[in-house]
C-alpha cells in the first residue's frame, strides 16, 4: 500500500487564524511543571506529563516513533513512500515540519506543542532551536544522537520525560544487546580480510563522508573499512570527489544511500569500470520504515550494521536478516510485517 499522503498546515497564516491558535493555547489545561535535566546538561522546567511534543531534528523522529508515537505533533522531514505500512497510524495525520530548511514558529504553535526536543551539537540548528522555542515560550530538551551508543540514553531519559520508563528501558537494553552481539561477530574477522567500502550518499555517486565521519559509523560497527580516507571532521562533513578520484580508490563494495542510487550507478558504464561494480557488490541501504543508514541517522543503524555485516562477510555472520528486520519492526513500531512488507523492506 503507497504512504498517506501527509497534511501540510500553512506555512504562513493569517493573523487571524493566529490570535485564535493563541487563544487555543492559552484555555488548554494547564500542566504542572518539573524540572529535568537534558543530555547538554541544561537545567529546565518542562510539563509534568507532555502529550503533545515536537522533534526539531530529524534524528529524534524515529525515537518518538518508537517510544510514543501518539504524542508526536509534526513529522521533521518526508517520510519515505511506502513507510506507513510498518509504522503507528497515528503518523499519517500528522503535518511535516521540514526543520533543516526553516524552523517554522507558527505550526509549533498552532499544533499546541508542549514541549520541544532539540539537538545538542555542532552547526547552526541547536541555537536556532534555542532562539525559537525562548521567543515561543516553548520548553526545550537537547539530546544527543551522533553515535549509535548514545541511544539506550536517549531512549531512557525521554522515557524519563514522558513516564515512559519500562518501555524505554526495553528498548534501550535491546540496542545494548544488539551492538554487543554484533561487536562479538565482527570481531572474528582478521583485519587483512576487513573490506573497503565507499559510502555513495549523492544522486550521482560523488558525494562521500571522510573515514572518522559519524555518518560512516554503520560501516565501521559491520566490519568493514571506510574507503575514503580524509580529514573532514568526525560529524557530517560531505566530501565531493570526481570521478577519477573514486577509480584510484577502487573499493571492494559500494554501499549507496538507498536503492534508487545504487541502481543508477550500476547501470552507469562508467562506474562499471569499478570492480565492486563487475563484481555486483553494490548495495543500496534499506530505507523503511527509515533509512537504516543515514538521513536521519538514527537507532535504526543497529539493524543497518548487522544486515551490512551479513552482506559484507556472509561466513563470519550468519543471520537470517528477515527474520532480525521482522522482530527489529515488531518491537521497536509495533508493526509486524508480513512477508510482501519484508519482501519491500530489503528489496535493496
Amino acid at each position: 500500500m503507497d504512504a498517506l499522503p501527509s497534511p501540510r498546515l500553512p506555512r504562513r497564516l493569517p493573523v487571524l487564524q493566529l490570535l485564535l491558535a493563541a487563544l487555543l493555547l492559552c484555555s488548554a489545561p494547564a500542566l504542572t511543571a518539573r524540572e529535568f535535566t537534558d543530555m547538554a546538561g541544561r537545567r529546565v522546567s518542562i510539563p509534568d506529563n507532555p502529550a503533545r511534543v515536537f522533534p526539531a531534528v530529524t534524528t529524534l523522529t524515529p525515537v518518538l516513533a518508537a517510544l510514543a508515537p501518539e504524542r508526536l505533533v509534526a513529522l521533521s522531514f518526508e517520510l519515505t513512500p511506502g513507510s506507513l505500512d510498518y509504522l503507528y497510524p497515528h503518523l499519517a495525520k500528522l503535518p511535516v515540519v521540514k526543520v533543516l530548511e526553516n524552523l517554522e514558529g507558527e505550526t509549533m504553535l498552532t499544533t499546541r506543542t508542549d514541549l520541544v526536543l532539540g539537538w545538542h551539537g555542532p552547526g547552526a540548528l541547536t541555537a536556532r532551536t534555542e532562539t525559537l522555542t525562548r521567543r515561543l515560550g516553548k520548553p526545550l530538551l537537547l539530546f544527543e544522537g551522533e553515535r549509535l551508543e548514545q541511544y539506550p540514553a536517549v531512549f531512557r531519559q525521554l522515557g524519563q520525560v514522558l513516564g515512559q520508563q519500562a518501555r524505554a528501558e526495553t528498548l534501550a537494553r535491546d540496542l545494548e544487546q544488539r551492538q554487543a552481539h554484533l561487536a562479538t561477530l565482527t570481531a572474528a574477522i582478521p583485519a587483512a580480510r576487513r573490506l573497503r567500502v565507499y559510502y555513495a550518499e549523492s544522486p550521482d555517486g560523488l558525494s562521500s563522508q571522510c573515514h572518522d565521519s559519524s555518518r560512516l559509523e554503520v560501516i565501521r560497527l559491520a566490519g568493514g573499512l571506510p574507503a575514503l580516507n580524509c580529514q573532514g571532521g568526525s560529524f557530517a562533513t560531505s566530501q565531493t570527489l570526481d570521478f577519477e578520484r573514486v577509480l584510484q580508490l577502487d573499493p571492494d563494495v559500494i554501499l549507496a544511500r538507498d536503492a534508487a542510487i545504487a541502481r543508477r550507478l550500476a547501470a552507469d558504464p562508467r562506474w562499471q569500470m569499478l570492480r565492486a561494480v563487475r563484481a555486483g557488490r553494490i548495495f543500496g541501504a534499506p530505507t523503511l520504515p527509515f533509512n537504516w543508514f543515514d538521513r536521519p541517522p538514527s537507532f535504526l543503524r543497529a539493524l543497518g550494521a548487522l544486515w551490512l555485516a551479513s552482506q559484507l562477510y556472509p561466513n563470519q555472520v550468519q543471520v537470517d536478516i528477515r527474520a532480525e528486520a521482522r522482530r527489529f519492526n515488531t518491537l521497536y513500531f509495533g508493526v509486524r510485517p508480513n512477508d510482501a512488507a519484508l519482501d519491500r523492506m530489503l528489496a535493496p
